[in-house]
C-alpha cells in the first residue's frame, strides 16, 4: 500500500544514485554511426533496472543535472539485433533531471487514509490476507 501511494519528488542538490529516476537524452552510435532504435529524448530510466545494456546505468551515477557524457559499452553477444550483436557502442546521454520515489509514513493517519482502519488494525487484516 505505500509502494502503491508514493510519490515522486524532483532532486536537485546532488548527483545521480543508484535507484533514482532520471530523465535523459541519449544518441547510441556504433563505429561513429547511430543506429535506429539507438536515439531518445526525454526518456525516463530508473537506475539499477536493468533495462539498459550491461554498464550503461552504472555510468550514469555521479552525473549531475545538466551534464553531458559519452557512455561506452558493448552490445550482449545474444543480442536481438544480430548487425549490433557483440559490437561495442557509445552513447551520448544529458541527464534532464532526478527524482526519488518518497513512501509515505506509516502511520495511523496512513492507515486510516488507505482503509477505514488504524495501523494495528491494518496490519492485523493484511497478515490475515497472506
Amino acid at each position: 500500500m505505500a509502494e502503491h501511494n508514493s510519490r515522486k519528488v524532483t532532486v536537485e542538490d546532488r548527483p545521480v544514485q543508484d535507484k533514482d529516476m532520471v530523465n535523459i537524452d541519449f544518441e547510441g552510435t556504433v563505429d561513429g554511426v547511430p543506429f535506429e532504435g539507438g536515439k531518445a529524448e526525454k526518456y525516463d530510466l530508473t537506475i539499477g533496472s536493468h533495462s539498459f545494456i550491461e554498464g550503461f546505468e552504472d555510468q550514469i551515477i555521479g552525473m549531475k543535472i545538466g551534464e553531458e557524457k559519452d557512455i561506452n559499452v558493448t552490445f550482449p553477444k545474444e543480442y536481438f539485433e544480430k548487425n549490433l550483436a557483440g559490437k561495442p557502442a557509445v552513447f551520448h546521454v544529458k541527464l534532464n533531471s532526478i527524482s526519488v520515489k518518497e513512501l509515505p509514513k506509516l502511520d495511523d493517519e496512513f492507515a486510516k487514509d488507505v482503509s477505514e482502519f488504524d495501523k494495528k488494525e491494518l496490519r492485523q487484516k493484511q497478515k490475515m490476507l497472506q
